[in-house]
Formats: structure tokens, C-alpha cells, sequence
């Protein structure tokens, strides 16, 4: 029997690039907003608490969670500061909390159990601190590399805007799935800066931090890196609904 796990879900951002009033989390694919079927998802390792971060468009989500999901509960993130703070927002719902905590990105609607199992399985069985899921892709702009010794071991995460030249070759992307002992977590996060280009606190700092302390990394692999992209745009929804409808159909 594995530690206790607790899942969040990062749930607060506009999607600009949407053109919508509706929050980004809440557009369908497969007539179910996206928020729900990474819900589901996260259900899988049956963790003892689930919570999403909300923000914008708050009041609209928590009527859809009303509608598909009223076990989720909801955090609120006043000011959308970055990943970093917004998983920081859980901390009062968290404490007392004593085990793993799995975060999740609510525009991922095409991750699957297997990932999340995997994840966990491989945070679980080398007792890391921080554990996350990173995949290869053949065209990882705008995307978070990672970075890793000679000897394979992680070094850093570096997002695409604060790359130099030679980093932007690195293919390794951080998917933005993390498991993190709860013992450590908010210690980091409190520790995170936004010394960046966007003026935002990042959650990837909290490897680098870790890293300055000597806490372990490690990471679980995916093949299916592309289902892990987050949906930005009108076109990338359209892009996941095929992606889904085929998976579907595969399966009847």
C-alpha cells in the first residue's frame, strides 16, 4: 500500500487564445468539458482528496462542477500569478495532509489513466520527492525542456521563452504532470521568485530549488506526448475532439 495521494488541478487560467467568454476549462471535447475528463482521469489512482484551482470565470465553473462533478472541491486563485501560485492556493486545504500530492493541468483533456498511474508507480517505488512525466517530441517549441547531466540525471526544467539557443535543441519536454511529497511541497513554493520574462511564479522552479537542496528527482516517460499538450486554441480543440473521437472508436 502506496502513501496517501491527493490530486490538484490547475483550473484558473482565461485561455486568451480561445476567444471565448467561457473559461478555457470548461470547452468540450467529446461533449464533456475538458476540467472533467482530467477529473476523471485523476480519479484513477483514487487519491483522498481532489481539489481544482479556479480563477477566471469562477462563478461559471463552479456551476459546471454543480452539473458534472460536485465532489470536486474548488480553491479559489484571486489573481492568476502563475502555476506556481496557484498550487501555493491549496495549501490551507491540504493541511494536516500527510502523503503525495499529484498535480494536473484541467487543459489536458486526452491524458490518460496509464499516465497517472505510471507517474505515481514510479514516484511510489523510488521514494523521489518530486517525480514528473516527460515525453520527447519531435517539434517541442514553445514547450518546457528538460535538463539532464551526463549521467542522465535531471539538472533543471527551462521553459521555452527563458531558453537560450543551445537549450531550445533539447527535444525532453516537461509535460507539466508532478507528484511531490507533501512534506516539501509548499516549503519550495514559498521559495519560487518571478524573476522571468512573464513576471510569473512558475511551478518547473520548484525542481531547480529542489535540486539546490538535494532533494531527489525523477521522472516517469510517456510515449503519447502530443495528448499531453495543453489546448490553447480553437484549432487545438478541433485537433483534440479528432484525437478523441478516434479513441473512441477504437474502442467500439
Amino acid at each position: 500500500m502506496g502513501n496517501p495521494v491527493a490530486v490538484v488541478i490547475l483550473a484558473a487560467g482565461k485561455g486568451t487564445r480561445m476567444k471565448s467568454e467561457l473559461p478555457k476549462v470548461l470547452h468540450k471535447v467529446g461533449n464533456l468539458p475538458m476540467l472533467f475528463h482530467v477529473a476523471n482521469t485523476g480519479k484513477s489512482i483514487s487519491p483522498q482528496k481532489m481539489i481544482a484551482v479556479i480563477g477566471h470565470g469562477a462563478d461559471m465553473v463552479k456551476k459546471s462542477c454543480n452539473d458534472y462533478n460536485s465532489n470536486l472541491e474548488l480553491v479559489l486563485q484571486t489573481e492568476q500569478l502563475g502555476t506556481g501560485h496557484a498550487v501555493l492556493q491549496t495549501q490551507d486545504s491540504l493541511n494536516g495532509f500527510n502523503g503525495d500530492i499529484m498535480i494536473l493541468t484541467g487543459d489536458c483533456p486526452l491524458m490518460t489513466n496509464e499516465m497517472v498511474k505510471n507517474l505515481l508507480k514510479s514516484h511510489q517505488e523510488n521514494n523521489y520527492d518530486i517525480t514528473f512525466l516527460s515525453a520527447t517530441m519531435p517539434d517541442p517549441t514553445g514547450l518546457g525542456r528538460v535538463k539532464r547531466n551526463e549521467f542522465g540525471e535531471v539538472t533543471g526544467i527551462i521553459e521555452h521563452k527563458d531558453a537560450t539557443a543551445e537549450e531550445h535543441k533539447i527535444t525532453e519536454i516537461n509535460t507539466g504532470l508532478y507528484i511531490v511529497k507533501s512534506s516539501v511541497l509548499f516549503n519550495l513554493l514559498k521559495q519560487v521568485n518571478n524573476n522571468n520574462v512573464q513576471g510569473e511564479y512558475y511551478l518547473p522552479d520548484i525542481i531547480t530549488l529542489a535540486l539546490k537542496q538535494n532533494l531527489s528527482i525523477g521522472t516517469a516517460s510517456t510515449d503519447d506526448g502530443e495528448a499531453l499538450l495543453g489546448i490553447n486554441s480553437k484549432e487545438q480543440l478541433a485537433i483534440a475532439e479528432n484525437i478523441f473521437a478516434n479513441r473512441y472508436n477504437s474502442l467500439t
